[in-house]
């Protein structure tokens, strides 16, 4: 009876030595640690966060959402209202939403903020285009991903459009951030 005992407490020794640590582990696992704390949030916490490094932050997120808005109203030069809207006017009317007052003009717009490459976009940067004298006569916010909205007199209408198409890649003249 000794011997059987004294193998059973070695098996029962063995046992908790190998595989009792197994189940430790797993149970101490980073990830499944990190799981079991995630805690449901909310989408309008998450609207609150800035991320950086190109990401959108909250507050852009707002100016886009706004610009969009916009997305398919007539283009007309010189026009600032429902019955049509020209570039300088939609960028400034966006902007104005969200407590910035901009220039009437893309040429005086262009004067304001920081410079930035087109390297160095971030979405609600507006972007500046020249006519054929080489002068500023175009402007649009940055959305990301190398696309922008603008009120546009070749699609008569507020548009989203890719920077890489032909005629903006030749005219791009940078951007400016507020």
């Amino acid at each position: 009876m000794k011997r059987w005992k004294s193998t059973a407490g070695t098996v029962l020794l063995i046992f908790s030595v190998s595989v009792m640590p197994l189940a430790a582990k797993s149970n101490k696992d980073p990830l499944a640690l990190q799981l079991k704390r995630l805690k449901p949030v909310k989408l309008s916490e998450i609207k609150k966060l800035t991320i950086e490094d190109g990401e959108i932050s909250g507050r852009y997120m707002s100016v886009l959402r706004t610009a969009k808005s916009f997305l398919g109203l007539k283009y007309r030069y010189g026009g600032e209202g429902k019955d049509g809207i020209d570039c300088s006017a939609f960028v400034q009317k966006v902007y104005k939403e969200h407590g910035k007052k901009l220039p009437r003009t893309s040429n005086e717009q262009y004067r304001c903020g920081r410079a930035v490459s087109k390297q160095e976009l971030k979405p609600g940067d507006l972007v500046f285009f020249s006519d054929a004298n080489r002068t500023i006569g175009h402007v649009g916010i940055y959305m990301g991903n190398n696309k922008f909205i603008h009120a546009s007199s070749g699609a008569h209408k507020v548009t989203i459009t890719d920077l890489d198409k032909a005629y903006y890649k030749k005219h791009f003249m940078g951007g400016r951030r507020f």
